[in-house]
């Protein structure tokens, strides 16, 4: 199977667009007709979703090579490709599951949620492992290791139909999921019973460890439409969002939070903590909500949403008012909340017709990203100015990004004549490219550029689709690698051609999604020869440790390289520090092989220093306590003046 055919006839080019959008990258056809759901691992490689009909067999490599897979009674399918859209595996579920979410961790471990009915066996491989609903159909949480594997299964479920809608990952491992059930539920997989009852259908939040084990589980809001977004970061806030309508108590505890909506159907924005405690509930809305909302975070804490709505609607969840009034029929809505649930922005995205964002995500940068459709003329810039994208059938696909302030950043539509297609997802990675997902039907050119990349199918297929990094600079990276040594990771990397590129940031982090610099080595300039670059980071973190290259321009510009991961072992000396996350005073127990006095750092997510003080460390275990309590809530690193000790990442809250 052709990835990307290339051909002249019957090009349906790609919609109006901007000078700033990002490189074309490459474009895959899946089997299946939808994909709702797209994830990233640190790697670059992405993890996507797709189906086979009953009886057929299909090929299911995006690429030159064949891979056969027979659908049976009906099979969906988890595909892994790799950075450059090349196919590495895919494993097949049982007819009667229903996956509506995955998630990868930094690990690249992948995790899924949904609906299976009767008896279903999870393990993609030779091997057996059965699950069966109780009644209508039941919550499955599922997680596959980076190659495919099957690690677990879990059930959660009761004698109506509960399914299961958002999963998101913390940094520890933690499975968080949302979505609806009816009548009593047990949510504990394992063989305790923790049972939750409504009016159905109710919306319910669980925790899971990352061996599956159950944590807590929460419900609110009894007789509303539901959950259908979950997300977390490094901080450890859970945020969810959903449609409610009346009035609805949102305090997961026993204290008493409620809501009214304002019309038939208003969004709620719920934040917990960790342990799944009630921390703030927000709602936005009037008399045209609609329900097709997805929310995000950045790793600031900052909640994003975007989805559809229609009249006039306040999307203030404060006592001010802060109204959008649709042009058409529904119109696009992007909104900001800071930390604390207050109102930051709102941006409206509108046509005469119908325009939905269905998935939101944000860069390292705060940068926010959507996909979703629009039909007609519909302009994608909410300031001032105007950025029209014209459909080439009746539905077509956009993207769109807005800086972190709400401004306009670009916009690009794909489509076809006779057709109706969708954006359903979509994910940034860590050097800044984009990936979406969605539906299509016909011929479609991907590439907005001079380049044609065109996808063709007579039936409704899925499309994966990847934009570069932004910039291009004239610099060619030939290699980058890690190594591991005696006294640290070799960082190496080899360029070929160098033209006005100023220096090289070297960053470092522990899970993949956040990173911090660490080190600048000064390019050549200016160079068509081979260049060798080497740099020993003394000071990594027992596990794994991710690094990248943040490559700069003379005129300030920069783009990334890919991420590169090493597994580092660490023995003598080593710090643990408790408890993390920490609120106040944190404890640090310090195994030094000598006596002698170091200088320790708490330097931020970004790398400034915040606090520092020499410790006085004696041949064995030496217990410290530091008081944090004036520090502000956020991530944070600690490390030795003289690299000597490994870098501990504390959370504080």
């Amino acid at each position: 199977m052709k990835r990307v055919q290339l051909t002249l006839v019957g090009i349906l080019a790609v919609l109006v667009l901007n000078a700033q959008l990002p490189p074309f990258q490459w474009v895959n056809k899946m089997v299946g007709g939808n994909s709702k759901t797209l994830a990233i691992d640190p790697l670059g490689n992405v993890y996507s979703l797709g189906n086979i009909g009953p009886g057929s067999t299909r090929d299911v490599d995006p690429g030159p090579g064949i891979y056969n897979l027979f659908g049976g009674n009906g099979t969906n399918i988890i595909y892994k490709v790799n950075t450059a859209g090349q196919f590495i595996w895919a494993k097949q579920l049982p007819s009667g599951v229903t996956p509506e979410f995955l998630k990868s961790d930094a690990a690249g471990n992948v995790y899924l949620v949904g609906l299976y009915n009767s008896t279903s066996d999870f393990d993609p491989g030779p091997a057996v492992f059965n699950l069966t609903s109780v009644a209508g159909g039941d919550i499955f949480t599922l997680k596959l290791d980076s190659a495919g594997n099957f690690l677990w299964a879990k059930s959660q479920g009761g004698n109506s139909t509960d399914i299961g809608y958002g999963i998101a990952i913390s940094t520890s491992g933690n499975v968080y999921t949302a979505g609806l059930f009816s009548g009593t539920c047990d949510f504990d997989p394992g063989v305790g019973v923790y049972n939750m009852g409504g009016v159905g259908p109710d919306t319910y939040i669980s925790a899971l460890d990352a061996a599956g084990n159950f944590l807590w589980a929460k419900h609110i809001a009894e007789g509303s439409n539901g959950a259908h977004s979950i997300s977390t970061n490094t901080l450890g806030d859970i945020v969810i969002a959903g449609v409610f309508s009346g009035t609805k108590d949102f305090d997961t505890g026993a204290g008493v939070f409620n809501i009214t909506s304002s019309g038939s159907a208003d969004i709620f924005i719920l934040k917990l903590d960790g342990l799944g405690n009630f921390v703030w509930a927000k709602a936005v809305g009037g008399i045209g909500i609609e329900g097709d909302e997805a929310v995000t975070l950045d790793p600031l804490g900052n909640v994003y949403i975007t989805g559809s709505f229609g009249f006039t609607a306040d999307f203030d969840p404060g006592p001010a008012v802060f109204n959008l009034t649709v042009s058409g029929g529904l119109d696009i809505f992007v909104l900001k909340l800071n930390v604390s649930g207050g109102f930051v922005w709102a941006k409206q995205m509108s046509g005469l017709l119908t325009e939905k964002g269905y998935d939101i995500t944000t860069d390292a940068a705060g940068n926010v990203y959507t996909t979703g459709i629009f039909e007609d003329v519909a302009d994608f810039d909410p300031g001032a100015g105007v950025f029209n994208l014209t459909t080439k059938g009746s539905r077509d696909i956009f993207i769109s990004k807005l800086t972190t302030d709400g401004n306009f950043g670009w916009a690009v539509g794909f489509g076809e004549t006779t057709s109706e297609d969708a954006g359903n997802a979509i994910a940034v990675d860590a050097a800044g490219s984009v990936y979406t997902t969605g539906t299509f039907l016909g011929q479609i050119d991907f590439d907005p550029g001079p380049g044609t990349a065109i996808l063709i199918d007579i039936n409704q297929s899925i499309f994966v689709h990847k934009f570069g990094p932004g910039v291009v600079l004239p610099l060619t990276l030939l290699h980058f690698t890690a190594t591991a040594a005696a006294n640290g990771n070799v960082l190496h990397w080899q360029t070929s051609q160098e033209i006005n590129t100023k220096q090289f940031e070297i960053e470092w982090g522990y899970n993949g999604q956040t990173f911090v610099k660490i080190a600048l080595q000064k390019a050549a300039g200016n160079s068509s020869a081979l260049l060798n670059y080497d740099y020993l980071h003394t000071a990594p973190v027992n596990g794994d440790n991710y690094y990248r290259l943040k490559m700069v321009d003379m005129d300030g510009k920069f783009t990334y390289s890919k991420i590169v991961r090493i597994k580092t072992t660490i023995t003598l000396p080593v710090i643990t520090i408790f408890p993390n996350p920490v609120t106040d005073q944190l404890k640090m127990n310090i195994l030094a092989s000598k006596t002698e006095t170091i200088l320790f750092y708490l330097r931020s997510a970004d790398g400034k220093l915040v606090s520092s003080r020499y410790l006085n460390l004696i041949k064995g275990s030496n217990l410290f306590n530091w008081n944090l309590q004036a520090v502000p809530a956020g991530k944070y690193f600690i490390s030795s003046g003289n690299d000597q000790f490994q870098t501990i990442p504390v959370i504080k809250q």
